[in-house]
């Protein structure tokens, strides 16, 4: 089951919350203990591992690359699932551009409306992911289609990396 962390709020009752029903976290302001619940964000959802996922506003999470089965990688299709209660449960995305090689680890950066693909492993042993495979791809979602490019560096290339992170640096991602 796909779990998914959201945003915090603090409510009238001075707890904090986060929202929506995927983890609810809550802390009295005179207790410095947490309890987090859990909860699967939809049944209908495969199981999946090794995946990156990222917020489409308003109302759903996109889910990129993972796995089904352990060392196969699902195809390069964005999914996007409803993170808040009366949303459309999975939203069915076309897909046109230079779309990436399915790949497992990952990281997906939004910035905007643009999100941004870099690194993971794949083909069939694999391995790290390296030059124009890896990426650096981006895409934009307008009327329900997932639009890729490839973007083109300069310098020296980063070694290729999976189960690594990223972070958006003004109005760059940067990678680790």
């Amino acid at each position: 089951m796909l779990l998914a962390f959201s945003l915090v709020r603090l409510l009238a009752n001075r707890a904090l919350q986060l929202l929506p029903l995927s983890l609810a976290l809550t802390q009295a302001m005179s207790s410095s203990q947490y309890t987090a619940l859990f909860r699967p964000l939809s049944s209908e959802w495969p199981k999946r591992s090794s995946h990156t996922l990222a917020l489409l506003p308003p109302s759903h999470g996109i889910v990129f690359g993972g796995e089904l089965e352990s060392r196969t990688p699902v195809p390069s299709t964005i999914n996007a699932l409803a993170l808040l209660p009366g949303s459309s449960k999975i939203l069915n995305l076309g897909v046109d551009g230079s779309v990436p090689c399915p790949r497992v680890g990952a990281t997906l950066v939004p910035a905007g409306e643009t999100y941004y693909v870099w690194g993971g492993r794949g083909g069939t042993d694999m391995a790290p992911l390296e030059g124009d495979e890896a990426g650096i791809y981006s895409f934009n979602v307008t009327d329900a289609t997932v639009h890729w490019s490839l973007l083109k560096g300069t310098g020296d290339a980063p070694q290729g990396r999976s189960y690594h992170s990223a972070a958006l640096l003004g109005a760059s991602p940067a990678w680790s």
